[in-house]
């Protein structure tokens, strides 16, 4: 649809521009020109522009257009010419005047629209927004959209505007905001994202994310703050904060508990070793010399069955003497784990047993003794399983110092099981949770990895340090 006002300029560019076009002619023919002269060519073309609705070329072709208008005149020489020309020209160049004039009225109106849409759009988009915005200046609200009002408490916007900022502010962050207002409006900086908390005009806090950049309103220098409630957020940050100091503090009472367990049982252990050597084992020690001493008077018929009583007597020995190693081996305190693997190896390893061992020994320093215990424990409890459950034929042990601690790994080539049910101990696997409730324990880890056919691996690795057993948060990682 055409504006009035542009159906009029059309209108009159058509009624005026043949008539003047006529005159010119006129005038140029007394003169003895061409009808086409250069003068005509360029009037033609500028008004032809100008009908089409091409103001900017319009005014581009003005300075041409008037050098054609007064050139005729003065090759002319004649005043009838002149003064015919110098009419002519005044149609031309009030087109040429109005055109300029439409073109500057048209971009200003167009101008002054997208200012005018601009600051609708603008002020929709602040007054819909979910999130709290304020405007201050001079260190007072000016503003405040629906959201930044419910914030505060405020009903309505007078309950706010006007008031110092700091009345929203906790005084703990008087200095930070004043801080972040300097920066604002003297350097004209955007200040980033930080924490703050807002007292409402009821007196409760709330806990608030501030951001905030300068910018210029109703012609005053003003701060723009965007705000977000983060009080959920925190107390839902306190409660999983409080929620995981709690499950530390379970799982610290859990291996406290699990410490005097464990070592409750290696002081029993220690107790029946010493009640088996001292008591059990001297009373066969003392049988078997009375078989040795009994079987000088009996007679030479029944020395077979002193034999083999006798016989039966030393294997108890034996075998009371091997549970007293397996209870608390002495070389486990005296000589160190390295030496204690050693020896179990050796024990359990018999020629008719058909297993193979090996051991590899990269120990730097001696161990504690509390980490020694664990150590050999699961050392033990792993050989155990290799052995009865896992029907292999070669095992290899590896200690080595790591990352300020002791890595074992106990390899052997049995049958194997799922690695996906380890944690849950297969059937004749009960000694792998122990395992690795002794790594936890001691503030390592374990893992366990296993496939049938394929044998098994057991890695684990235990910090060094004095007081394994101490109740404290060791940062446990288990596999």
């Amino acid at each position: 649809m055409i504006a009035p006002w542009h159906r009029w300029r059309r209108t009159t560019s058509l009624l005026l521009v043949p008539p003047s076009l006529a005159l010119i002619a006129i005038a140029n023919s007394v003169g003895g020109f061409p009808f086409f002269s250069y003068g005509i060519f360029f009037v033609v073309v500028f008004v032809w522009i100008g009908v089409c609705h091409r103001p900017l070329f319009s005014i581009l072709f003005a300075p041409l257009a008037a050098i054609a208008y007064v050139l005729p005149v003065l090759i002319i020489g004649k005043d009838v010419a002149a003064g015919l020309s110098s009419a002519a020209s005044v149609i031309p160049v009030c087109i040429l005047v109005g055109e300029s004039l439409s073109w500057v009225a048209s971009r200003y109106a167009k101008g002054r629209q997208e200012i005018r849409e601009s600051q609708e759009q603008y002020a929709a988009l602040v007054e819909l927004s979910p999130d709290p915005i304020f405007v201050h200046s001079d260190h007072r609200f000016v503003f405040a959209n629906p959201a930044g009002l419910r914030l505060v408490g405020a009903e309505h916007a007078d309950q706010l505007i006007g008031r110092s900022i700091l009345d929203v502010v906790h005084p703990d962050y008087w200095k930070i905001v004043l801080g972040r207002v300097r920066t604002e409006l003297e350097h004209g900086q955007a200040v980033p994202l930080i924490e703050e908390r807002f007292i409402r005009l009821d007196g409760s806090e709330i806990d608030v994310e501030v951001a905030g950049a300068a910018i210029t309103y109703e012609g005053r220098p003003a701060g723009l703050v965007v705000v977000r409630d983060i009080t959920d957020r925190k107390l839902a940050e306190e409660a999983a904060k409080q929620s995981v100091e709690a499950l530390r503090r379970s799982d610290r009472e859990r291996r406290r508990l699990l410490a005097h367990l464990v070592t409750a049982q290696e002081d029993e252990r220690q107790r029946l070793a010493a009640d088996i050597h001292d008591d059990t084992i001297q009373l066969m020690t003392a049988a078997a010399m009375r078989l040795d001493l009994a079987r000088r008077k009996f007679a030479p018929s029944q020395q077979p069955m002193l034999d083999s009583a006798a016989e039966t007597v030393h294997r108890s020995i034996e075998r009371l003497r091997h549970l007293i190693f397996e209870l608390r081996p002495a070389v486990l305190d005296r000589d160190g784990l390295a030496e204690a693997v050693a020896a179990y190896l050796a024990g359990t390893t018999q020629p008719e047993s058909e297993l193979e061992s090996h051991l590899e020994n990269r120990l730097e320093r001696d161990l504690p003794e509390d980490v020694r215990i664990v150590a050999y424990r699961i050392v033990q409890e792993a050989l155990s399983n290799g052995r009865k459950h896992a029907r292999a034929t070669t095992v290899h042990v590896l200690l080595e110092s790591s990352d300020e601690g002791i890595r074992v790994e106990v390899r052997d080539d049995g049958v194997g099981f799922l690695a996906d049910v380890v944690q849950e101990s297969p059937p004749g696997h009960l000694g792998l949770t122990a395992m690795r409730e002794r790594a936890e324990m001691a503030g390592g880890w374990l893992s366990i990895i296993s496939a049938p056919g394929e044998g098994t691996v057991v890695q684990y690795w235990l910090p060094t340090v004095p007081g394994v057993f101490d109740s404290t948060d060791s940062g446990v990682v288990a596999s």
